[in-house]
């Protein structure tokens, strides 16, 4: 984070001053909670944009992973898609130190409104994953680990196994960056979940090529050994980290080099086919697990599947890859939102 020094004194609290302008801050969610927030109508206005280019993407279903939100930020989300600034279904995490005010006791996956809450989200260094996990645990709740690093991963796997499984819902890994022989065997062993990144090997190909031994480069962020591991697994764009959109992932997690003709991929051995491509962005039904619902009772009836289902209508086949590939409307519970009927 690069702070100027008013900015350094709104966070760091009264009284301080940075004595070298490359001084470091140390952030963590209390003090990112001291930001002054945006006035209303620019943030509704940055995310009615932000959610029509999704929509212009073909992307149905968003997830804010922030490690921050609190309950009330969940009833904004809500707000958010009841007014139509957001167009697309909105699954959430919540911090891990907020989980209290979320639990109702009742067991099964919560809803703030329209926002689907998936669990907690934990992010922090290597040794202080395991105090947050069991805090976590402590209602019930699954967590939502964000894992780049080798030592993150195994302090997640750790905590998790020794806390048990999760009340409801499925505890899942975040970026799965860089895991280690056995890691895979513990996470499919645990029952958790992957959401993963494919745009991060093109994106930062040249980064990782610089700063990894091959034998690295050929671990990092698996998608053909998680599969065959039959670990749930779906892919994202972790925006705005990166611009990935649904046919820039695909072709990612394919090639996993920034273009088709580029020199050697990064981890050959983990590409995946087209096939394989478009479901890790298309199907999230085992990494999210049931709509809430369908918890007990019945399920919705075929017809009601097919009225409620989200579509994309595309100008080729998704499978071929082809650059210029395009998004001619996308729908969500039948309702257009990007196309010649949308809907405003």
């Amino acid at each position: 984070m690069i702070l100027n020094s008013a900015a350094w004194r709104i966070l760091a609290g009264p009284g301080s001053e940075p004595s070298l302008i490359e001084e470091p801050l140390r952030t963590d969610a209390a003090l990112l909670q001291r930001m002054p927030r945006q006035p209303e109508h620019l943030i509704e206005s940055a995310l009615a944009d932000l959610s029509r280019e999704l929509a212009a993407a073909g992307v149905t279903s968003v997830t804010d992973a922030t490690a921050t939100n609190t309950w009330d930020d969940i009833a904004h989300l809500d707000e958010w898609v009841r007014r139509g600034v957001l167009r697309q279904r909105v699954n959430a995490l919540l911090a891990f130190d907020q989980v209290s005010a979320a639990s109702s006791g009742e067991g099964g996956m919560p809803t703030r409104g329209t926002v689907r809450v998936l669990g907690a989200k934990v992010a922090a260094p290597a040794d202080g994953i395991a105090d947050r996990v069991r805090h976590v645990r402590g209602y019930g709740w699954p967590v939502a680990v964000h894992a780049t690093e080798p030592d993150e991963l195994e302090a997640a796997l750790t905590a998790i196994s020794e806390c048990g499984p999760p009340a409801w819902g499925r505890d899942r890994i975040e970026h799965l960056g860089l895991p280690l022989p056995g890691h895979l065997e513990r996470i499919r062993a645990g029952g958790i979940a992957v959401t993963t990144n494919p745009a991060f090997v093109t994106e930062r190909g040249q980064k990782y090529r610089e700063l990894l031994s091959a034998v690295e480069q050929d671990w990092l962020y698996p998608l053909r050994s998680v599969l065959e591991q039959g670990i749930p697994v779906a892919a994202g764009s972790d925006r705005p980290v990166t611009a990935a959109t649904p046919l820039g992932t695909m072709a990612a997690a394919v090639h996993r080099r920034p273009r088709a003709d580029a020199a050697e991929p990064l981890g050959a051995e983990e590409r995946v086919t087209p096939d394989e491509a478009l479901s890790l962005v298309t199907d999230r039904s085992e990494v999210d697990g049931p709509a809430p619902d369908r918890r007990g009772g019945r399920g919705p009836s075929a017809s009601q599947l097919h009225v409620n289902a989200d579509l994309v209508v595309l100008s080729d086949d998704p499978r071929r890859l082809l650059d210029h590939t395009e998004v001619l409307a996308t729908f969500v519970g039948g309702r257009a939102i990007w196309g010649p009927r949308e809907t405003s």
